[in-house]
């Protein structure tokens, strides 16, 4: 899922919440602060450089599918599916093609990489967005061809749509929640911009009390704790109740996705809300 935009392009993105990890291996969830990574950031994208180079699926799922968008109950170290694979492949010969990392900034349990690539524009950058997965490694979230993030200070207010956001979910009042919401998103890209059918979706999944979603509605308390930010995106945190750990990624207006869509979102909005911890037993 790539096209061109004129600050960022979303790449990697899917649908789903995982609700199961290795308790074995990772141990309970708990709260206190955000969750620790396993390995900085930049070790993990240098690992990525490597791994594309060579091309194999596998050690590429490890780095690019987030449980986030492969459904619920499935484990992070679950090896990828056909289709999953196939999915890396396009993503690779994408905006990935020839990636060649130059920065990285860690925010925590987020962050973001620049490098340089075969598709890259003149004074462009291949960008990529990066959350902990539930186990503690880190995976792509969104990779795209963009102007340069790291080090360029941001003039946007992205607090304030982050706090208006956490306030609809918790209110259950899905208008805002989806003007809230970047085109580009995977919760609208897999409703086909079709608000109804998004509204239809969230009120079962907060019934169900499933999710990173549902736990956000049953904290109504919950406050957006700004992780960083960089040109054109916003990395926030909540800690909830629960000890679930979510993440949210701000950006502002894609253009080249469903432009014809764009006045139902706001600027900036939600490019992705994943769980970076489960909640705790």
């Amino acid at each position: 899922m790539a096209a061109a935009v004129a600050a960022l392009v979303a790449g990697c993105g899917g649908e789903g919440d995982n609700e199961q990890t290795d308790r074995a291996r990772t141990g309970p969830a708990k709260a206190g602060g955000p969750p620790k990574p396993k390995e900085p950031l930049a070790a993990a994208a240098k690992r990525l450089e490597r791994e594309l180079a060579v091309g194999h699926c596998k050690p590429l799922a490890r780095l690019m599918l987030h449980s986030v968008r492969r459904g619920r109950n499935v484990d992070p170290a679950t090896p990828p599916k056909k289709e999953e694979c196939a999915f890396i492949r396009a993503e690779a010969g994408r905006e990935l093609k020839g990636f060649n990392l130059t920065k990285v900034q860690q925010f925590g349990p987020t962050g973001v990489t620049e490098a340089t690539g075969a598709n890259a524009r003149p004074g462009a950058v291949v960008g990529s967005l990066w959350a902990l997965d539930v186990d503690g490694s880190w995976k792509l979230l969104y990779d795209a061809i963009l102007r340069p993030q790291i080090g360029v200070p941001s003039s946007r207010d992205f607090g304030s749509n982050a706090r208006r956001l956490v306030q609809a979910i918790s209110a259950r009042d899905c208008d805002t929640f989806w003007r809230l919401l970047n085109v580009g998103s995977r919760f609208v890209r897999t409703s086909d911009g079709h608000k109804a059918t998004f509204c239809k979706s969230i009120k079962a999944t907060i019934k169900q009390k499933a999710g990173g979603i549902a736990d956000l509605a049953a904290n109504p308390d919950a406050t957006p704790n700004q992780l960083g930010t960089t040109r054109d995106i916003g990395f926030f945190g909540l800690e909830l109740k629960s000890g679930r750990y979510v993440v949210l990624a701000l950006t502002g207006r894609l253009g080249g996705i469903a432009d014809a869509e764009q006045t139902q979102h706001d600027d900036p909005s939600a490019l992705e809300i994943v769980s970076a911890r489960l909640p705790a037993k």
